[in-house]
């Protein structure tokens, strides 16, 4: 306990006797920062073996999702992902993490600052207006079916099997349908696909073959929305730099810059369109003054 009070989880009240202060919810498996708390700090073992890593690598950047840190610290072929999904705690937690809320209050969501109304038409309540990929529980979907309920069309969350026979109900008009995004995309000639946080967890070679396979389900109109951060060319504050680490040590992948963004999509059979942010973002005030919406079509 003298560890606990010290660090400012609890406060001794007298001998034996403590009161629990709001950090020790970090503590607490069944809160939601506790379960973020269980998923982040189960990466402590790869951080430690990057050094042994990168010293039989020859201090190369690992380029390849199937062998990077993470596989070198657990010693599995399996990528991490995979090997999430062999670990129901883990995954629990993971998916807990997906649904928090990120930044501030004041943050507004991508639907807000992007033309979402005019850009998201479809001419029939049986066309599919948005598939999300990579969606994990469908927080994103349920979010922007609240926010504009008169936007027709149907609403796809697209995830590994796990991630989806977890899900317990979705609102109507929207569904779950389990996807490997490595395999062919099975809905085709939707207005829009969407990827949040899902390229910066693959190197080029792998979220090239992800676009692709969007690409080729792609029709004339179809757009490609990705809501990532985009890492500044120069000066990158701590945030960023420690996001680009982690993927780089879990993922062999990164942060990208606009630049490499838009060469990634050129690869991929894609042109980039389109840059959105938040005000505050775009005035330096959002918490997460990185991120930002990119549209994409389909190339000529």
């Amino acid at each position: 306990m003298r560890f606990v009070v010290a660090m400012g989880f609890f406060k001794e009240l007298g001998p034996g006797r403590y009161i629990a202060l709001p950090l020790s919810n970090a503590l607490v498996s069944s809160a939601p920062f506790g379960q973020a708390m269980s998923y982040v700090t189960s990466q402590n073992g790869v951080i430690l073996a990057l050094p042994s890593y990168f010293a039989q690598n020859g201090y190369k950047s690992p380029d390849d999702a199937y062998d990077s840190p993470f596989q070198f610290a657990h010693n599995t072929k399996l990528h991490a992902f995979e090997w999430l999904a062999t670990q129901p705690r883990l995954q629990h937690a993971f998916n807990v993490l997906m649904t928090m809320p990120r930044g501030g209050p004041n943050d507004q969501k991508w639907f807000d600052y992007y033309p979402t109304a005019s850009k998201l038409q479809v001419t029939s309540t049986s066309e599919v207006v948005l598939v999300d990929i990579g969606g994990g529980v469908g927080h994103d979907v349920i979010a922007l079916q609240k926010r504009f309920p008169d936007l027709r069309g149907q609403y796809i969350v697209q995830d590994i099997p796990v991630v989806v026979d977890s899900i317990t109900s979705l609102p109507t008009g929207i569904s779950a349908q389990k996807h490997d995004f490595f395999s062919p995309q099975p809905v085709k000639n939707a207005k829009a696909y969407y990827l949040s946080n899902i390229l910066h967890d693959w190197p080029d070679k792998q979220a090239r073959k992800i676009l692709h396979n969007i690409t080729d389900a792609m029709g004339e109109d179809s757009l490609v929305l990705i809501s990532e951060n985009v890492t500044p060319e120069e000066n990158v504050d701590i945030y960023s730099a420690s996001a680009d680490f982690a993927m780089m040590a879990n993922f062999s992948a990164l942060e990208r810059t606009e630049k490499q963004f838009k060469e990634l999509l050129d690869s991929a059979g894609l042109r980039l369109v389109g840059v959105y942010m938040s005000e505050n973002a775009a005035n330096g005030k959002d918490e997460q003054k990185a991120r930002r919406l990119l549209e994409a079509v389909k190339k000529a």
